[in-house]
């Protein structure tokens, strides 16, 4: 079994506006529509059984119902399951945090640029310790943002600060812990039982024509990546791919070539997202 752990998908009425926004910071290539019919060409292409979709909520006034879309998604197909979102700036925060419990989300997603908060905010903490509280993941882009050049919100100084802030709540940083940042973070998380996802992490930044993007430092390389792997245990890493900011079967094939033992591979590929977020239940 593989579990992409990591991917983005939105309704088809919006998906090409919202993309093409995106995109127009960043200069990023795509290679999915971001909807539920393409990514699951994507999936079957690329060999991936599962997908985890981590909406974000970018506006306040609309996670309510963009975690009420995810639940009725996850109520009638078993190849993508839906996160939750909150935004800092939700007018009832807890509230919202309890009705994505409701729903059965498992998790919510948090974006520092797309949110405009710093990551160690204190409305973040207020926000993480809610979710917490009830049992809520909490999964948080970190690291650099290509459609914000030159804005830090997410550095491993703001994710140290977290840290020792913050207890009972299950915390996945993705992109390794810092996209395009990753010098310190080993440091920061070593100690602690915060989980990474590798998406957007192996390999290099690709433009538009799926070429590396001029000008982007590579990301990851086997050697970097391997390192983290052995002080954090195949235990705490998640596969994912960032789709559709990266091709699904072309990390997919970054991965596998990685020197991993074939017991570390199936832990990183998908036992790990099966016991976080007890996936094996919805799957039946």
């Amino acid at each position: 079994m593989i579990i992409d752990a990591h991917s983005h998908i939105f309704p088809d009425n919006i998906a090409k506006g919202a993309l093409s926004k995106l995109q127009a910071g960043s200069n990023a290539g795509i290679f999915c529509e971001a909807t539920e019919k393409a990514l699951t060409a994507s999936m079957a292409q690329a060999g991936i059984d599962l997908c985890i979709n981590l909406p974000c909520g970018t506006n306040p006034a609309k996670v309510r119902q963009i975690n009420q879309l995810s639940a009725r998604r996850n109520s009638r197909q078993k190849k993508i399951f839906s996160i939750g979102c909150i935004h800092p700036d939700c007018a009832d925060v807890k509230g919202e945090l309890a009705l994505a419990a409701q729903l059965g989300l498992k998790a919510v997603k948090i974006h520092p640029y797309f949110q405009n908060h710093d990551f160690d905010d204190p409305a973040y903490l207020h926000l993480m310790e809610a979710a917490g509280e009830l049992g809520l993941i909490v999964v948080a882009h970190t690291g650099t943002d290509l459609g914000y050049p030159g804005l830090y919100r997410c550095t491993t100084p703001m994710i140290a600060n977290v840290l020792k802030s913050l207890r009972g709540v299950k915390l996945v940083l993705a992109h390794m812990g810092g996209c395009g940042n990753w010098e310190d973070i080993l440091e920061v998380v070593a100690d602690s039982d915060v989980m990474l996802d590798c998406a957007y992490s192996l390999g290099c930044t690709l433009d538009m024509e799926g070429k590396p993007m001029a000008g982007m430092p590579s990301l990851l390389t086997a050697e970097q990546f391997m390192a983290m792997e052995k002080v954090l245990g195949p235990e705490r890493i998640l596969f994912g791919t960032d789709s559709p900011w990266m091709d699904q079967r072309h990390t997919l094939d970054l991965f596998l070539a990685l020197p991993l033992s074939p017991e570390a591979q199936a832990r990183i590929l998908y036992q790990n997202a099966l016991e976080l977020y007890g996936l094996q239940t919805w799957i039946e």
